[in-house]
């Protein structure tokens, strides 16, 4: 059996996989109870064919792989544990998931062949509300330019704001958005400058209300 593996072929019962992948995001889980604590550090890979996975490790472990694990490059990941992807929210439509722990070992990989499939452009009529009770695909990736916006909305409940807004795609179909938090203080500024130059926002792994 070959050393490395594609995500299809993952199965629970060892941890002696070894994947060859392309990280197309990562960022960080907070805390449910104190938002400036770090859970996790969560991924979304890619593989040679690409299917895509979600990883997952601890801060700790993210600390020693930094400078390995940035969006966009290759590595060779070894020694994992394959889980079921039972979570409501998923980032793939993968049913399992990948846990890295502390034998996990990471390894850059220059391959000038390996594809890139970065980005998965969603056409805003495929998208779809999620069916009640039951897990829901966060979406990657819709552009589209802005044709207009509220203030932002200060939601006393949660301590936070939201700023609600409409963009148009190439063919004149609309969608509504909506951004939370420090979202808002990021695009605010360029929805609010004055200028001929439209503004084109784009979306990765947003949530379909």
């Amino acid at each position: 059996m070959s050393l490395w593996s594609l995500f299809r072929d993952l199965h629970p019962g060892t941890t002696t996989w070894g994947v060859k992948v392309r990280i197309v995001r990562l960022y960080k889980q907070p805390n449910s109870r104190n938002c400036t604590e770090v859970e996790s550090v969560e991924m979304i890979l890619h593989d040679v064919t690409g299917d895509r996975i979600h990883a997952t490790m601890t801060p700790d472990l993210y600390k020693k792989l930094e400078k390995l694990l940035v969006e966009g490059a290759i590595c060779r990941i070894t020694h994992l544990l394959i889980k079921e992807n039972t979570w409501k929210c998923r980032t793939t439509t993968n049913t399992q998931r990948l846990q890295l722990y502390h034998q996990s070992q990471v390894l850059p990989f220059s391959y000038k062949n390996f594809p890139s499939f970065m980005v998965d452009l969603r056409d805003y009529t495929d998208l779809t509300l999620p069916i009640p009770d039951q897990p829901y695909n966060l979406i990657d990736i819709v552009i589209g330019r802005v044709t207009s916006y509220q203030e932002p909305a200060k939601v006393h409940a949660l301590n936070t704001r939201r700023l609600d807004f409409k963009i148009q795609d190439t063919r004149g179909n609309s969608l509504d958005c909506c951004l939370w938090a420090d979202y808002v203080d990021t695009v605010l500024p360029a929805f609010e400058h004055n200028t001929n130059i439209p503004c084109i926002v784009l979306f990765r792994f947003g949530r379909v209300v």
